[in-house]
């Protein structure tokens, strides 16, 4: 029955002529890699559906790996690569490429990446949530906790036996690092602006203009903060840390010499900073974003009956797809449409 199903629908979507892929990584109940495949369509009367055909296990997650299981799912599913109008990796980021984003940022940075390191180890090891990701509640949360969480390993540590307990008496040992309690609060600050826009973006009713003002927003917040008054964390990590932390030290590094543990991590605040403003300035700054602007624009414009002209670029990427002289003649009708439309639901 359900095969039943799957085949409808596929059926349904091959006669749609166009869809979009979208690729979510996450975690099951065990711990495995579970990769879901659902497809973004649009009928003969242009419902919008978003429906899940199914899920594939990962034993990696690289993007040779996803980018395979893409063909394998346009082939299983007898869908035309040529069709195919978009792709999105919600989760998936390593199909980003050389944009990896806040992933890429928290690894050059030791602070961040031992933080989201210790954060994920936690969750696995406790069952704390089933799903791979490191949000800021969750840093949040180890923050408000150290103490109980570094009794609770100790107890793990003592009581279980195997790997468990190595995983905890290990992560004990990072726990007690300056640098790891540093990288918690530091990301605590960086992703909650990060994070919303993120919740931002994933909106079903916005719109590019909306998204990229909301990019702009997050760089705005995120520059404040780029100037030796707004560096406080140190300060209050220094202030924290006899409870929670050993010493903070300088890590020893070929070629480079700190004069102290407070020139250091003030270099790795900055250099934080600057690489996540960056990321999000290059998100945004792709030739994608500005044909999507003009789709939107041409659409707004001509409902409020404002004459406008696909451009060049515009046309050369849909030539294939919209006969441009047709549409011309709908836009001009879009205001006559919507009016029509009004008045039906006021009857």
């Amino acid at each position: 029955m359900a095969l039943n199903l799957l085949r409808n629908l596929l059926a349904e979507i091959r006669q749609s002529q166009w869809f979009a892929l979208i690729f979510d990584e996450t975690r099951d109940q065990s711990g495995l890699g579970q990769l879901c495949i659902s497809i973004w369509w649009a009928d003969q009367s242009y419902t919008v559906s978003e429906d899940i055909i199914g899920m594939m296990e990962m034993q990696q997650t690289d993007a040779l790996t996803i980018s395979n299981a893409l063909k394998d799912v346009l082939l299983r599913c007898s869908l035309p690569r040529q069709q195919c109008r978009g792709r999105s990796y919600d989760g998936a980021s390593n199909m980003a490429g050389h944009l990896y984003g806040v992933a890429e940022c928290s690894c050059k940075c030791s602070a961040l990446r031992d933080a989201l390191g210790v954060t994920q180890e936690l969750y696995n090891l406790i069952r704390a949530s089933p799903k791979w990701t490191v949000r800021t509640s969750a840093i949040d949360s180890v923050v408000k906790n150290y103490l109980v969480i570094d009794t609770e390993l100790e107890e793990i540590a003592d009581e279980c036996h195997g790997e468990p307990s190595r995983k905890a008496s290990g992560l004990r040992a990072v726990l007690e690092k300056f640098q790891t309690y540093f990288g918690l609060k530091l990301a605590s600050v960086f992703f909650s602006a990060t994070e919303q826009l993120s919740t931002t973006l994933q909106g079903h009713s916005i719109n590019i203009q909306e998204a990229i003002s909301a990019a702009e927003t997050t760089k705005m917040c995120l520059n404040r903060q780029h100037s030796d008054s707004t560096f406080t964390s140190y300060d209050l990590v220094i202030k924290d840390r006899q409870t929670f932390t050993n010493e903070p030290t300088v890590p020893r590094k070929q070629g480079h010499l700190y004069a102290s543990p407070s020139v250091y991590y003030r270099m790795q605040y900055f250099e934080e900073l600057d690489l996540l403003v960056a990321k999000i300035s290059r998100r945004f700054d792709q030739p994608v974003f500005i044909i999507m602007q003009e789709v939107e624009t041409l659409l707004v414009k001509s409902c409020a009956a404002v004459p406008v002209k696909p451009s060049t670029a515009l046309q050369a990427m849909y030539k294939d797809d919209i006969n441009f002289n047709t549409l011309e003649f709908q836009l001009k009708m879009l205001p006559d449409l919507i009016e029509t439309a009004n008045k039906q639901q006021q009857m």
